[in-house]
């Protein structure tokens, strides 16, 4: 972000300089102003998101994510008959599926060209949570669900007890 702006700049300033550019002053004006709206007050991304996905796993972040699979796998091929191990991965693979869905639904994460082809409002200058709603309210489905695979013999013999009480 700070290199496009400062190649703008550069270009807008010294442009006088370069009898060769095609670029006239007002062009690179108004290419720094968009740039300037685009990334500072937009808060958008000047690469897209698949760009942005491989360059943070090939940063080391590969490790993190698939270290944890691993043993996730592992652990729930040996330990599927417990119902705390089918619960813990639902909770794994749930929340996977959430942070994935809101990483690409997320205008947060655009560059200008995917920003211009959604509708919608523009981002905030500043990330606020109460907008998110909708990623917190998967999330609490997640951890709701994992805890009642986890309490399902529990509550099931609860159930078939109320049941057979109110027979």
């Amino acid at each position: 972000m700070g290199f496009i702006t400062q190649k703008d700049i550069i270009e807008y300033k010294f442009v006088r300089d370069n009898l060769n550019s095609k670029k006239t002053i007002t062009d690179l004006e108004n290419k720094l102003i968009e740039d300037i709206g685009n990334y500072y007050h937009k808060w958008l991304s000047p690469i897209d998101r698949k760009e942005q996905l491989l360059s943070n796993l090939k940063r080391g972040f590969t490790l993190l994510l698939f270290c944890p699979l691993i043993g996730v796998i592992a652990g729930a091929i040996s330990l599927w008959e417990s119902q705390f191990a089918k619960g813990l991965i639902f909770f794994f693979f749930g929340n996977l599926f959430n942070e994935l869905y809101d990483f690409s639904c997320s205008r947060f994460f655009d560059n200008p060209t995917s920003f211009n082809k959604k509708k919608g409002k523009i981002n905030a200058c500043f990330f606020v949570i109460y907008k998110k709603i909708g990623f917190i309210a998967r999330l609490c489905l997640i951890i709701a669900i994992s805890i009642l695979i986890i309490f399902w013999p529990k509550i099931s013999l609860c159930i078939a007890n109320i049941i057979i009480f109110l027979k």
